[in-house]
């Protein structure tokens, strides 16, 4: 009578019964080929599965990026074989993949005390580089979004800017320019107000000249309309900038 051994599935993870005296087989459910290896005098066999079974199981799940199955899987395996030197480094790999350098630098150095002349160094040096490299994407990460968050704090600053100086633009009737000329439909008003949307709304020094100007503008329109020497005066001081309006918008 053919003994049966049991085994897992490495792909679809389904328990097996499968007949010792084959090397491998088949999965029943999933078609996935299976080895099957014979019990070995030195490995104690608790249940269902083997070291070699878990470990292949760890390396499938390791492909996979599949962090926490490699650990469950390579955790098994060292249930039953703690002196497996592979098992300890494929552990550390999956922990370091989990991000838990301490626990990866404590699986090498198990496997390191069973195997000094190993790879158990290497691993290490690998799972301290992965670590430093986390560390080090997780500070770009912060310092990126920091500026993101300068930039979106200066883009509400800005937003509230312009809020303001649309409202001083729109809370002032009198400005100097139109004391000077007797009438907001000038056409040297006109010059002025294009050369104030399509240049000095388009910097932040010219939004500061712009609030400046409406802020003084009042009380000094004002004093200018009550005498058409005074307007005369405004209009050649004011001429030489409309032409320069003209010409720059």
């Amino acid at each position: 009578m053919v003994e049966l051994v049991p085994a897992v599935c490495p792909k679809c993870g389904a328990k097996l019964q499968l007949p010792e005296n084959l090397e491998r087989a088949h999965c029943m459910y999933c078609g996935t080929e299976i080895i099957i290896e014979l019990k070995k005098p030195d490995i104690h066999y608790h249940g269902v599965g083997s070291v070699e079974n878990y470990m292949e199981l760890g390396y499938i799940a390791m492909a996979g990026e599949n962090y926490s199955d490699a650990v469950e899987n390579y955790t098994k395996a060292l249930q039953i074989d703690s002196n497996n030197e592979e098992a300890w480094l494929g552990k550390a790999l999956a922990v370091s993949g989990l991000g838990n350098c301490n626990e990866a630098i404590a699986c090498c150095d198990k496997a390191i005390a069973i195997n000094p002349n190993g790879q158990g160094m290497k691993v290490k040096e690998i799972c301290i580089q992965d670590h430093n490299l986390l560390v080090e994407l997780a500070q770009k990460k912060a310092e990126i979004q920091a500026l993101d968050d300068i930039h979106l704090q200066k883009k509400i600053e800005l937003q509230d800017a312009k809020i303001d100086l649309q409202n001083a633009i729109s809370n002032f009737k009198c400005f100097i320019a139109t004391a000077a000329y007797g009438t907001p439909m000038a056409q040297e008003i006109n010059v002025l107000r294009e050369w104030r949307d399509e240049t000095l709304m388009k910097t932040t020094s010219g939004r500061a000249l712009i609030k400046i100007y409406y802020t003084i503008s009042p009380p000094v329109a004002d004093f200018i309309s009550t005498s058409e020497r005074l307007k005369a005066i405004t209009r050649l001081f004011v001429n030489p900038f409309v032409h320069f309006a003209g010409v720059s918008t």
